[in-house]
Formats: structure tokens, C-alpha cells, sequence
């Protein structure tokens, strides 16, 4: 923070940079660490940065309602001028699918992937306990031989809220990593954690589980 409390970003519309310019006042309740929306962590860095970054989204777009949901793409554009694409799950084969990520993986591109909706919306989640109406990242691709020299293709999600919940093939916990080397596991990044976000799910299952795939190119360096 500031001592002027005033603060530019960078930020584009439709490829173009514009300058978004807030103060440091952002809605809460009660204490300062209550804020309404993004939350300030109350230890550690305590970082507030987030808020800041909210307050001008939220301003560029009209207000903090225009913020309740939307394509996660859209949101990449608009703070780093990137273009995106789109690929539908249930218009493509699981080979077109890999060869989407594993090309976007190996460009260093941004990677998001949406669930299937629900009325419940992201309150609830699937049999696989991925939350529906929500947005995943997608960290990567893997292809890793287990033990008994079968080869498998892996996608490395990560749930912004810093929980999983997925209980599905190749899930933290789930057996088949136990037909896997320590060394694999840790080239890849493999962790039996409930509370970093972040696991992997087969090509089958993320196919099965998300409705769509977004990407936004990596334009640094252009």
C-alpha cells in the first residue's frame, strides 16, 4: 500500500492499454480484514493487492455486479491483452482435446477450464466432486509410465479457492499413483494435499467433467 492510497493498473480493452486509476477504500464489514469481496489475508504478508486489482475491474466493467460471473478468458484479456480461444468439450475427440492443451501447455499460454452448470450453481458439486458453475485453472499436461510401462495422459487443474474436493481418477489419494515412481511423482509435481488446489485428473475424466477449455496466447516478447 501507498501512503496516498491512489493507485494506477494497467489493464486493456480489446487489446487496447488503458490506465483504471482507485483509491484504497474498498467495501468491508466490521474490522478492516472484512472486506466484502476479495479476501485480505489476516497473517502472514497480509496481502491486499487483490482488493486493489478488484476494486479496478469492477470499475472498468461498471461495478462490482458485473463481477458475479463470466468467462474466465475474458478476464485474462482484460488484464494482460492476451487473445483467447475456445475449445467445447462435446465437439471434439479426447485426441483433439490433448493436442489443445498439450500445445497451448508447451507455449506457455494461460489455461482455464469451465464445469457444467447446475441451478445450484457452484454450491454444489458432481459425482467426481468437481463444483459445477466454476472455473478451474488448467496448470498443464502430463504424460507419465507407471510402473507397469503403461503410458498415461494427465491434466494438472488447480481450483482458485485452494481446495479440491475431486475424488476422481488420479485424484491426490487415489491408488494408482501407488503403480508410480517417487521419482515421476516428483518431476511432475504430485502431492497428496487437500488444501493446495491443486491435483491432477486423466484426459477421460477432464474431458467428462468440464464442458469447455479457454486459452489466452502468450504474447510476451511479441
Amino acid at each position: 500500500m501507498n501512503s496516498e492510497g491512489i493507485y494506477a493498473l494497467n489493464m486493456y480493452v480489446l487489446g487496447v492499454p488503458v490506465s483504471v486509476v482507485v483509491d484504497d477504500r474498498v467495501p468491508h464489514y466490521g474490522s478492516t480484514y472484512n472486506t466484502i469481496f476479495s479476501k485480505v489475508q489476516k497473517t502472514g504478508d497480509k496481502v491486499t493487492w487483490m482488493t486493489i486489482l478488484e476494486k479496478a475491474y469492477a470499475k472498468l466493467m461498471g461495478n462490482y455486479a458485473q463481477l458475479i460471473g463470466g468467462w474466465a478468458a475474458r478476464g485474462v484479456d482484460t488484464l494482460t491483452g492476451y487473445p483467447s480461444d475456445a475449445m467445447t468439450h462435446a465437439d471434439v475427440t479426447e485426441s483433439q482435446l490433448w493436442d489443445f492443451l498439450d500445445s497451448a501447455d508447451d507455449q506457455s499460454d494461460i489455461m482455464n477450464a469451465s464445469s457444467h452448470s447446475d441451478p445450484a450453481g457452484d454450491t454444489s458439486t458432481n459425482a467426481d466432486g468437481i463444483a459445477y458453475s466454476h472455473a478451474y485453472s488448467v496448470i498443464g499436461t502430463e504424460t507419465i509410465t507407471d510402473l507397469s510401462g503403461a503410458s498415461h495422459q494427465l491434466v494438472r487443474i488447480r481450483n482458485p479457492w485452494k481446495s479440491e474436493g475431486y475424488i476422481g481418477d488420479w485424484s491426490d489419494a487415489d491408488t494408482r499413483w501407488n503403480n508410480v515412481s517417487s521419482a515421476t511423482k516428483t518431476t511432475i509435481g504430485h502431492t497428496n494435499s487437500s488444501y493446495d488446489g491443486y491435483f491432477f485428473m486423466s484426459l477421460e475424466s477432464f474431458k467428462r467433467n468440464f464442458r469447455s477449455v479457454t486459452i489466452n496466447k502468450d504474447m510476451s516478447g511479441w
